[in-house]
């Protein structure tokens, strides 16, 4: 069965916001490191 092309556009998104939502996260706490050392 072929993925409609739609679909394989949301999970390109999908995967977009997750990775976007990783490096948010990722660099929230770097910077709840660096406050908590001053």
């Amino acid at each position: 069965m072929v993925p409609h092309p739609r679909a394989r556009r949301l999970g390109a998104v999908g995967l977009a916001v997750a990775v976007a939502v990783a490096v948010a996260v990722a660099v929230a706490v770097a910077v709840a490191v660096a406050v908590a050392q001053g």
